[in-house]
């Protein structure tokens, strides 16, 4: 006499088993990446804006960029995790360097904001962490090493 079993087969909870950690292990390099491009994100974001302070700063403070980001400055904190610094700043221009922390600081994006036009400013174009170089075709947006 068959009984009715009910349930799965030790055979087919291992079927199951080996397919879900197949979809995983294909998942997760994909979340690594997303998470990268996430950071780079946050970094252009932050640039961004502080160049909206930054032109703030200098109509209202005496036509003149600062490397002041705190409370006496612009008053830019960035994002958790982003790390700003302005590498220059002048009456003609300014530029910046972002990392995070995420990316161990080797990698990040850069920024250079000014006019070309009215005389050559003391502010030279910045690299990003990783080494690639803001130029007179890309300045005024962020440019990063990924």
């Amino acid at each position: 006499m068959l009984r009715n079993r009910e349930g799965f087969t030790l055979i087919e909870l291992l079927i199951v088993v080996v397919i879900i950690g197949i979809l995983a292990a294909i998942a997760l390099p994909k979340f690594g990446q997303t998470r990268t491009r996430a950071y780079y994100t946050t970094m252009t974001a932050d640039l961004t804006n502080l160049r909206q302070e930054q032109e703030m700063y200098y109509q209202s403070g005496g036509f003149t960029y600062t490397t002041d980001l705190g409370a006496t400055g612009v008053g830019f904190p960035g994002s958790n995790g982003v790390n700003i610094t302005v590498t220059g700043a002048d009456n003609l221009a300014w530029a910046a360097t972002a990392t995070h922390n995420a990316l161990g600081g080797t990698l990040g994006c850069a920024i250079w904001y000014g006019d070309n036009n009215d005389g050559a400013p003391t502010v030279a174009y910045p690299s990003t962490p990783g080494g690639v170089a803001v130029t007179s075709q890309t300045e005024g947006r962020p440019i990063c090493d990924a």
